[in-house]
C-alpha cells in the first residue's frame, strides 16, 4: 500500500474478529516499528507479544478497571477540570464498560509498547515514533490495531501499571507506554474530520 494511501485510510480499531493473526505480519510490523527515527538512534523501545487468552482477559480487566478508577477519582483529583459534568462522565463509562472490555478481549493479539528512560532522555516522542509506524504497517498488511496510550492520558494516570508489569515481568525501570490491540477490523469507522491546510500552514512566522 502507498504510504500516503496508509496515512490518509488508517482508522483506529475498537471492534475485532476473533480470527488469529499469524507471527508474519506481527514481525513486520515490529521490523517496521523498530525502523522509526530516534534520538542519537538510541531505540529505547521494547514490545511484548502476548497472545494467550488469560492475559488478554487480565489486560482487558486491567484496561476497564482503569477507566472505572478514572471515572470514580477524577472528581476529585488534580484532573477534575478535564471533565464538564463527572455524574454524566462515570454514568458514560458504566455503559461503555462491556464495549471497552470486549475491545481487549476480542482481539487476538496485544502488543504492550515499553520503553526505557535510560537509553534516551526523548524515549518519549521516539517510542510514539515507532508506535506510528507499527499502526501504518499494520493497516498497510489488513490488519487493525487501536493505540491505548499509557504514557500522557488521564486514563494512563488511574491504570494500574505496575499490575501489568507484574503480570508480564515488567523491570520496575522500564515504562509502561502503550497497548496496541492487534487484529482483523471486524468494524471500520469513517474518515475522522481533519482541520484544513490553510489553516495550520504558517509561512515565514506564525
Amino acid at each position: 500500500m502507498d504510504v500516503f494511501k496508509a496515512i490518509k485510510t488508517r482508522r483506529t480499531i475498537r471492534k475485532f474478529k476473533s480470527k488469529d493473526v499469524s507471527s508474519e505480519p506481527l514481525m513486520m510490523m515490529i521490523d517496521a516499528a523498530r525502523w522509526a527515527p530516534s534520538a542519537a538512534n538510541k531505540q529505547p523501545w521494547e514490545f511484548i507479544v502476548v497472545n494467550d487468552r488469560d492475559d488478554r482477559r487480565r489486560i482487558a480487566e486491567l484496561y476497564v478497571n482503569g477507566y472505572l478508577r478514572e471515572a470514580e477519582e477524577l472528581p476529585k483529583s488534580e484532573y477534575a477540570d478535564r471533565v464538564d459534568d463527572p455524574i454524566q462522565f462515570k454514568e458514560k463509562i458504566e455503559k461503555m464498560k462491556d464495549a471497552l472490555r470486549a475491545q481487549l478481549e476480542v482481539a487476538p493479539i496485544h502488543i504492550i509498547v515499553c520503553a526505557d528512560p535510560a537509553k534516551s532522555e526523548s524515549y518519549e516522542i521516539d517510542t510514539a515514533a515507532a508506535i506510528q509506524n507499527m499502526l501504518l504497517a499494520a493497516h498497510a498488511l489488513g490488519l487493525g490495531t487501536a493505540w491505548i496510550d499509557l504514557s500522557n492520558t488521564i486514563l494512563g494516570k488511574f491504570f494500574d501499571k505496575q499490575a501489568l508489569k507484574n503480570l508480564l515481568g515488567i523491570p520496575n525501570e522500564v515504562e509502561l507506554m502503550a497497548i496496541i490491540p492487534v487484529g482483523y477490523p471486524d468494524f471500520i469507522p469513517p474518515s475522522p474530520p481533519r482541520r484544513i491546510m490553510k489553516d495550520i500552514i504558517h509561512r515565514g512566522m506564525y
